[in-house]
């Protein structure tokens, strides 16, 4: 006991000790500097990350800068993307935790250890079936202890509430560039399993199963999607792949997919998320019959209609057989002691990790194990195989939600992956009945509730309007965020966010004379929010999207049936988050555009504070990058709308900037030879017109549309403010029954002079009540007389007078109906020429002698006050992605 105490306070003595302390401060600073320095392995990913060029997929791209939460660059850090990496070793096997430890130190991700089970541990009463049990006590043994370990595996993520976790066998092997494949990798699953965005996992928010390392994964037969990586040099030739027959179709010698699985055999390495987990452990403990854990899993991805299974193929984890005696290989096979293997190999890795320790270390040249493997040239390419119809044969997948009181992934935004459902039957029937008349005071209101609601407005005998409810459709559910209406051919698309269960959609519609009736339903990725309409010269129509969660993409019309097909797919990335880290740490495209000249796309990005430019091919409808106009960092860019001469010789842009709640005026100029768009600003200010700004603190613009002309040929645009109801009156209530005044909005209104030769003398008119709270969208009748409000907090639609001969909109709704969900759009349906809520219409009328409503002076001091233009580069006609890309930002083209 003495001898204990007088330790203990040697001991105490020694760490008060100053030079126990500095002592302890070198090491602290030691160790430091070798966690933060970059890993060996990170040079050599960037020098070989695409065949010897800068990837150009989304995934990689993304690497050069700092990626937004649960980007696919996640997939890239020190865990792989996942919340922990786990390598399953028996205690006694220190040799194989060395080699493991090594090599995942030359990659660069950490891991935990599971434990190996010895089976003979195990009684038969933890078994959920003595059926089909080997029947020799060795091989009993041996399939026992591996399939406990594996549930160990399952049950550590459930009870530490570990959101996701790979696990890896301690033979496993992998490709040099491993970071580099799993954040192509994430993209194709996200893709797959269906995510919102940006997800809480870089791999998506709703997958259980991800099988990185198999040596057979079967593709479910009702679900033939495929997100394809193209020109991959990891990819293994066909002679060097080693698997069991259950595996897809490659379309060459050099493509790697991700796909559903629904079968498989062999664990050498796969992720489960936390849901996946639970659903691991209930179907593996009460099966009837017993199998191997591999061919339990592999089942279950077949038998399980809960369990969501997602393979790569060929794999990118294998079992490594090293030189020296082969006994010390697998611990489950049997092997002859006296047989010694002089070579080690890897089956289906290129550029073994384990082949190349010494070369990780030293700084030598990476080698292929192969003197065959075919060269490559370019960059890796990726795109999602959805050039094709099909209907889900599989199991429906009941909606599975877990409670709060698990580590569910969060939903978001939409799913990702793209299947297509065709309502052919429905559009024969809907051309047949669709009517030859059109009701001039029809409406379409979409709704986050899900719906597209048809309205009728109607006029009395005594000048009352009338707004009534005539149907509602809930084939663009759940959250539908946009409406594009083809008047000429009685067409209706709608986007689907997709925002409540992470099914974003793209659905066409055609129109009766009180319904709508499907035409095509298909998933699409990535938040749609906003789209418009192009005819090519062929009569076809091009139909462009923007996608919040960093994407544009194209879709091919046909106007009679209103049938689409998938043309092309552009991801965006940022090399680092704009000014406003909240909303700014992703590209974020919220409108598209054509140009009056119908040339090109305009896309403005909030996230990437830049105006996308794209030129639009009249004949094959295909898009072309041209280079990307920034403008103020930090604005926010949301959504924009041109303004022009009859002749098109005066061309103007006017901007909304929804975080700094700004509207800026651009000149526009085309360079020659299609090489893009020139845009000058020239004047900038509140989108709350020159009112106090610190009453609107908080105003968010969110639509901005160019009005038709007034009578005396002057142009206006209107613009609705989000957010701000404190900076403006309150107003009656709609109720006549209660008194009590509710919250509004504003619109706001600017008048540009019709003999203005520069349009520069563009002023505040004044603010309106928008009738309610947040209207996100807004659009005017073909007359002018009529603006319909669509109010997303307020679940109403109001219609206003606006005068035709001053612009000026009444402070009096003349109809209005509740009960529609969250409004997101709201459209005339008037004939040919109503477009004017997509931005598309409102050319300068010919000049005259009008009195001008306009307050220029006050306005260029207090509202739109000048600004200096910012430098700008010469747009070479370059056609690439890359040479259209300014500095921060990173276009990849997903070609379908």
């Amino acid at each position: 006991m003495a001898l204990a105490e007088t330790r203990g306070s040697s001991k105490a003595a020694m760490l008060r000790s100053p030079r126990f302390l500095l002592l302890a401060l070198v090491l602290f600073g030691a160790c430091a500097f070798f966690l933060t320095r970059p890993h060996p392995i990170d040079s050599i990913r960037q020098a070989t990350a695409s065949n010897g060029e800068p990837s150009k997929s989304p995934a990689a791209s993304l690497l050069r800068g700092k990626p937004p939460l649960g980007s696919s660059a996640d997939a890239t850090n020190s865990t792989l993307g996942f919340e922990r990496v786990f390598v399953i070793n028996l205690p006694e096997r220190y040799d194989k935790l060395d080699a493991f430890s090594l090599a995942a130190s030359l990659t660069g991700f950490t891991h935990d250890v599971i434990e190996g089970i010895k089976g003979s541990s195990i009684g038969n009463k933890t078994l959920p079936s003595l059926e089909n049990l080997p029947k020799t006590e060795r091989a009993r043994n041996n399939i026992i202890g591996c399939w406990r370990a594996h549930l160990n595996f399952a049950q550590k993520i459930v009870r530490d509430r570990i959101s996701s976790a790979l696990v890896l066998e301690d033979d496993s092997d992998w490709d040099v560039s491993l970071k580099d494949q799993l954040a192509d990798i994430a993209t194709g699953s996200r893709y797959i399993s269906g995510t919102p965005t940006p997800p809480r996992s870089p791999y998506g928010d709703d997958w259980d199963l991800l099988w990185l390392g198999h040596c057979s994964a079967q593709q479910d037969p009702g679900d033939p999607r495929q997100f394809v990586i193209e020109n991959d040099k990891t990819v293994p030739p066909p002679q060097h792949r080693v698997n069991y027959n259950l595996v897809p179709e490659l379309q060459d010698n050099s493509t790697r997919i991700v796909y559903k699985a629904n079968n498989g055999v062999c664990l050498y390495s796969y992720a489960l998320s936390y849901r996946g987990a639970q659903k691991v452990l209930r179907w593996q403990n009460n099966v009837k019959e017993f199998n191997p854990i591999d061919m339990g899993i592999g089942y279950q991805c077949r038998d399980d209609a809960n369990f969501q299974c997602i393979a790569v193929y060929p794999q990118v984890v294998d079992s490594h057989k090293g030189a020296g005696r082969q006994s010390r290989d697998s611990d489950i096979g049997a092997y002859d002691p006296n047989s010694i293997r002089e070579k080690g190999f890897t089956h289906n890795i290129a550029r073994s990790t384990r082949l190349n320790v010494e070369n990780l270390m030293y700084g030598g040249a990476v080698e292929n194990q192969w003197a065959d493997q075919p060269t490559l040239s370019g960059p890796r390419r990726t795109r999602f195989s959805y050039d094709h119809e099909f209907t889900l044969t599989s199991k429906p997948k009941p909606s599975y939600r877990p409670s709060t009181q698990q580590i569910p992934f969060t939903s978001r935004h939409n799913k990702n992956n793209m299947h297509s459902t065709s309502f052919a039957p429905l559009a024969l029937a809907a051309l047949v009945a669709t009517s030859a008349s059109v009701s001039a005071t029809r409406l379409f209101a979409s709704s986050y509730a899900g719906t597209i609601t048809t309205l009728d407005l109607s006029k009395g005998g005594n000048a009352s309007y009338t707004l009534a409810k005539l149907d509602t459709n809930n084939a663009c559910a759940p959250n539908a965020s946009w409406l594009q209406i083809d008047v000429k051919h009685q067409n209706l698309f709608c986007l689907d966010e997709g925002m409540a269960v992470g099914n974003g959609s793209l659905t066409s519609l055609k129109i009766n004379d009180k319904t709508l009736t499907p035409v095509k339903h298909t998933i699409i990725p990535n938040a749609p929010v906003h789209s418009a309409l192009f005819t090519g010269s062929n009569a076809t129509q091009l139909l462009a999207v923007a996608h919040y969660a960093w994407a544009v993409t194209t879709w091919k019309v046909d106007p009679v049936s209103a049938a689409y097909s998938p043309l092309q797919h552009f991801n965006f990335t940022m090399m680092k988050p704009g000014p406003n880290a909240e909303r700014q740490a992703a590209s974020h495209p919220h409108q598209v555009l054509v140009d009056p000249m119908n040339k090109f796309l305009v896309v403005p990005d909030l996230g990437a504070d830049l105006i996308r430019i794209f030129y639009i091919d009249p004949k094959t409808l295909q898009v072309t990058p041209r280079p990307s106009i920034n403008v103020t960092a930090g604005s926010g860019p949301r959504h924009g709308v041109f303004h022009s001469s009859p002749d098109k010789k005066a061309v103007h842009y006017y901007l909304l900037g929804e975080l700094s709640s700004t509207l800026t005026a651009y000149s526009v100029s085309y360079l020659p030879n299609n090489g893009g768009l020139k845009m000058v600003p020239y004047a900038m200010g509140p989108a709350t017109g020159p009112a106090n700004a610190t009453a609107f603190a908080g105003n968010a613009p969110s639509e901005i549309l160019l009005a038709p002309p007034l009578a005396n040929g002057d142009a206006q645009l209107l613009v609705s403010n989000r957010n701000a109801t404190a900076g403006f009156p309150s107003i009656p209530n709609p109720d006549p029954k209660n008194a009590t005044a509710i919250a509004s909005d504003s619109l706001a209104s600017f008048i540009v002079p019709a003999d203005s030769a520069t349009g520069k003398d563009l002023g505040f008119q004044r603010l309106s009540p928008a009738g309610g709270s947040y209207p996100r969208h807004f659009s005017v009748n073909k007359k002018g007389d009529l603006v319909a409000v669509g109010l997303q907090n307020s679940g109403r639609v109001v219609i206003y007078e606006r005068c035709v001969k001053t612009g000026m909109v009444c402070d009096k709704p003349v109809a209005d109906i509740e009960g529609l969900g969250a409004v997101t759009n709201v459209v005339w349906d008037e004939g040919e020429g109503a477009e004017a809520q997509n931005g598309k219409k409102g050319e300068m009328m010919p000049p005259s002698k009008p009195p001008v409503v306009s307050i220029v002076p006050e306005m260029q001091k207090s509202s739109m006050a000048p600004v200096a233009s910012p430098s700008t580069a010469p747009a070479p006609a370059a056609s690439a992605a890359a040479a259209a890309a300014p500095a921060g930002e990173s276009p990849v083209e997903i070609t379908a």
